[in-house]
């Protein structure tokens, strides 16, 4: 794994030093990975430069989804956060960044931050994740629906790509 981590560092030219937690994500993680699954990786840093910190932007509807940069590398999907964004995504108990850092360690490729004392202590909130849960399958709901017609397996991408 670190073979893989060390080339996705190295193919987008990123600074090592200020790489503070990696999570392997998606179908690895829930073990439903096959023989063509890739590798989802989540990258959170400490990105110094204010002209190449994004901020997210949220739906409207709930302040939830956002757009993302989703960078594909040999077999690999991988999304960059800076340290304040992945905060503000804690900050909105957003299930993909609250179930990293519940993952088994295999899964918690480096954890320099302590996001998981950080999310119990700050933003942790029953309720918001019951919504949070309602809103994310709801959501999913309308895309099977919706393209129900139009594709066999029901499945759309929600997600920007650079």
């Amino acid at each position: 794994m670190e073979t893989i981590i060390l080339s996705i560092i190295n193919e987008l030219k990123l600074d090592n030093d200020e790489i503070k937690n990696i999570y392997n994500y998606g179908s690895w993680v829930y073990g439903t990975n096959h023989e063509k699954s890739d590798r989802d990786f989540l990258i959170i840093m400490n990105i110094k430069d204010e002209n190449q910190r994004k901020s997210l932007e949220f739906d409207e509807d709930f302040d939830y989804f956002h757009r993302f940069d989703l960078r594909r590398l040999n077999n690999c999907d991988v999304t960059i956060h800076s340290c304040e964004n992945f905060e503000l995504l804690l900050e909105k108990n957003y299930m993909l960044a609250v179930e990293c850092l519940f993952y088994p360690d295999e899964f918690i490729l480096r954890n320099n931050i302590n996001y998981k004392t950080i999310y119990l202590t700050k933003y942790y909130n029953p309720l918001r994740i019951k919504q949070v849960i309602f809103y994310e399958n709801n959501h999913s709901f309308k895309y099977v629906m919706d393209d129900d017609d139009d594709d066999d397996d029901g499945i759309q991408s929600n997600f920007s790509q650079s």
